[in-house]
């Protein structure tokens, strides 16, 4: 609300809420302090009476509302438009590209399109979200949504930034919705790659069983070979690989994605449980009688 007093061609300050205010008409209210309190979405204004001339000789008016007609603005401007005040007018223009205004209104700027959103043309009552596998980098105002970059990716609308590829995937393009997973007997443990070649391939004779693996000790050792001594890949880089070798005579070395285990092949025998121990021996089952 913002007071002023009214006299009989003008008003004493001609802006309120940004607008330029004329007289209209001759009213009752000469001289008297007022305030003007804004109708939402209107370009009208209730007035109230805050302080009289009582030297005029007419009724007290102390405290009245009048009606809302009392003073006014011009007409509001369109959606996708604001209004620029003159020194005597007030104008109409459409708002700049990445901002907008979605309904009619004597507002004095445009609103910004919010992260995730963006508007390329000027005079919109509204902002569109970015399509998949683009962004505004967390930028608000956006003429235009940009590219996920290589290494990342956007998989739904409106988002405000790209995500990095996870661990165990790459993606090579830009624009992409997901990345792809690093393939069978290949890693990576680093988020963000960008290329197929990022992919860490395991040691000899090693595999991995899903895609996607994100560390080294997800590379095991293949069917009908073991590590020595139980031995665990480690995920350190610096560290070398624990090489994979054959099985041994009159065993079986099976393996999944859990691990590998290593048991006595058909017409041989071994004193121990089923183990995956390098030191066990397996021996030739005797002869019948």
């Amino acid at each position: 609300v913002q007071s002023f007093v009214l006299h009989d061609n003008a008003v004493e300050s001609v802006t309120s809420h940004g607008h330029i205010f004329s007289r209209q008409g001759t009213d009752f209210v000469n001289g008297h302090t007022l305030s003007l309190e804004k109708l939402e979405g209107s370009t009208l204004y209730r007035i109230h009476v805050l302080a009289c001339n009582r030297g005029d000789g007419s009724d007290d008016k102390c405290g009245r509302e009048f009606g809302v007609l009392k003073a006014k603005t011009g007409d509001a401007c369109l959606p996708g438009e604001y209004m620029i005040k003159t020194d005597n007018a007030e104008v109409c223009e459409k708002c700049t590209a990445g901002t907008f205004s979605a309904k009619k209104s004597v507002l004095t700027s445009c609103t910004n399109c919010p992260t995730g959103k963006s508007q390329a043309k000027a005079g919109q009552s509204a902002c569109t979200d970015c399509p998949k596998g683009k962004s505004t980098n967390g930028e608000s105002r956006s003429a235009k949504c940009t590219d996920c970059s290589s290494g990342s990716f956007s998989a739904l609308d409106g988002s405000e930034t790209c995500s990095v590829c996870p661990k165990g995937s790459f993606q090579s393009l830009a624009g992409r919705t997901s990345c792809s997973y690093c393939e069978l007997s290949t890693f990576n443990d680093l988020e963000g790659m960008k290329k197929r070649d990022d992919c860490i391939k395991c040691a000899d004779n090693a595999v991995t069983y899903e895609e996607g693996a994100v560390k080294r000790s997800e590379c095991l050792c293949m069917g009908g070979y073991y590590t020595k001594d139980d031995a665990v890949q480690s995920d350190d880089q610096k560290v070398l690989w624990v090489p994979c070798v054959k099985c041994v005579k009159g065993a079986v070395c099976a393996s999944n994605k859990y691990g590998h285990v290593m048991d006595a092949d058909v017409g041989f025998w071994t004193p121990n449980q089923t183990t995956t121990h390098p030191t066990k021996r397996f021996y030739r089952c005797p002869l019948d009688g």
